[in-house]
């Protein structure tokens, strides 16, 4: 029995690689009956809309202040940053320990699902204040987030064309004023 599960195992490799398991699915579906092929439709329409509910259930969720501490090579808190988001724009400045704004920056964004992964996408930072103010950057980015009543995770360094990006988890606290 060993030999013909890890026969299998290659065979069914070996298909994949060659590209024939798309074609054995094909075959699959030929057999279904028109009632089948619907269900399945109707099935992946109940999915998206779900979906699309629980996007827009984020982004109300990520709506108002949000606060975070930042640190020097050293581990001092070296200053602090305030997340602001309304509908679909996201402004976020960061200021010293004496509270001089040092630069801030501002980026429309979509919430995506990936898979199980939520996506933040954003567009091209444009820098609104500090020494750099009006530069544009030349693409805009994404992180993996979550997202509950008091706290919004970022983590980036996580996804496809991020491999050499060092991975950071960064946590920001919702302010209940500003």
């Amino acid at each position: 029995m060993l030999v013909c599960a890890r026969h299998f195992r290659l065979t069914w490799a070996v298909l994949v690689l060659a590209g024939v398991v798309p074609a054995v699915q094909a075959a699959e579906d030929k057999g279904q009956t028109a009632e089948d092929k619907a269900q399945k439709a109707e099935d992946k329409g109940k999915d998206a809309k779900v979906k699309a509910k629980e996007l827009e259930q984020d982004l109300a969720r990520v709506q108002g202040a949000w606060r975070r501490q930042f640190v020097d090579q050293n581990g001092r808190v070296a200053g602090w940053a305030l997340k602001e988001i309304e509908a679909n724009g996201e402004a976020i400045s960061y200021y010293d320990n004496d509270n001089k704004l040092l630069s801030s920056h501002s980026v429309t964004f979509e919430l995506e699902r990936a898979g199980q992964f939520r996506v933040f996408r954003h567009s091209p930072i444009t820098i609104t204040g500090g020494p750099d103010k009006g530069a544009r950057s030349e693409r805009g980015g994404r992180y993996v987030y979550r997202v509950n009543q008091d706290t919004f995770t970022e983590t980036q360094g996580f996804l496809v064309g991020e491999e050499a990006q060092p991975p950071t988890i960064i946590v920001w606290k919702r302010l209940k004023e500003i």
